[in-house]
């Protein structure tokens, strides 16, 4: 791999920042002090990261001396992380430079966070690394084993390989008269039918072994999206969101969905519409 130049990844990261500034000043508060005001690249991502995940943990503190003892300890991570940011910007179209990432994709934050998780566990502080994976998928609600990547593999590795047992891969395709009729191979029924399959499932991994699904894996059943739920014979949708507590008012959002002093909630306009 070769080396990128964290320096200049760092001036181009703050010469964007300003340029965003200029044109969106509604955004200066949260860019100035994520970017402008941080004085290198290892601080700009434990202020982004830590002040995401400060939400769901007791000290803000103890999160900062924890990034960036990693980032310094462990200088490769910043050199990873310099490579995914610009790899994003290269892949994606709808990214249009290397800020962006860091600042609004929680595929990357996270990913950042389990770098930190991965150094902590392999430093001994095991107990702190399955609490920052803990923090990690309550705030991007992803989750992976931090000893996991120590095996070399990733979260969509293991999505790849539990969808290919129990959906199924496509191995051939035939043409018979005017239908397709898919192949698909996956585990026998009796072996995909309840959530100890799924225990019992065996990941590969980069280097061709085998390990049980958790040891790399946390998994959680929760009440899929899809299902329908009626009171009193109506339909109900739970609408849920993220907002950005450097940018947004929760407490104004908040008071924005009730009815008040004659005014029509939010709430109240889209049970009315729908």
């Amino acid at each position: 791999m070769i080396a990128i130049d964290l320096d200049a990844h760092w001036s181009e990261i703050r010469l964007r920042a300003k340029e965003i500034v200029a044109r969106e000043p509604a955004l200066g508060t949260l860019l100035k002090e994520t970017v402008v005001e941080r004085d290198s690249f290892a601080e700009c991502l434990t202020y982004r990261l830590t002040r995401k995940l400060v939400n769901h943990s007791a000290s803000i503190d103890v999160l900062h001396e924890t990034f960036m003892d990693a980032f310094v300890q462990q200088p490769t991570i910043l050199q990873h992380i310099a490579y995914d940011m610009i790899a994003v910007n290269e892949r994606d179209p709808a990214c249009p430079d290397v800020l962006t990432p860091l600042l609004y994709f929680k595929g990357l934050q996270a990913l950042v966070c389990y770098r930190v998780s991965h150094y902590l566990w392999h430093v001994g502080r095991t107990e702190f690394a399955l609490y920052l994976q803990s923090l990690i998928s309550e705030t991007f609600a992803v989750d992976i084993h931090p000893a996991a990547q120590s095996l070399g593999l990733r979260q969509a590795d293991l999505g790849r390989q539990v969808r290919a047992a129990f959906y199924g891969v496509e191995a051939q395709r035939i043409q018979r008269g005017r239908d397709d009729v898919k192949v698909m191979v996956r585990y026998p029924l009796d072996e995909r039918m309840s959530v100890e399959n799924l225990e019992e499932l065996r990941i590969r991994t980069p280097d061709g072994h085998e390990v049980p699904f958790d040891q790399v894996a946390d998994f959680e059943i929760t009440e899929g999206f899809s299902s329908i739920t009626r009171v009193d014979r109506r339909r109900v949708v739970n609408i849920t969101a993220d907002a950005d507590k450097d940018i947004a008012d929760l407490g104004l959002i908040k008071a924005s969905l009730k009815d008040k002093k004659g005014v029509t909630g939010f709430l109240t306009t889209i049970t009315d519409n729908y």
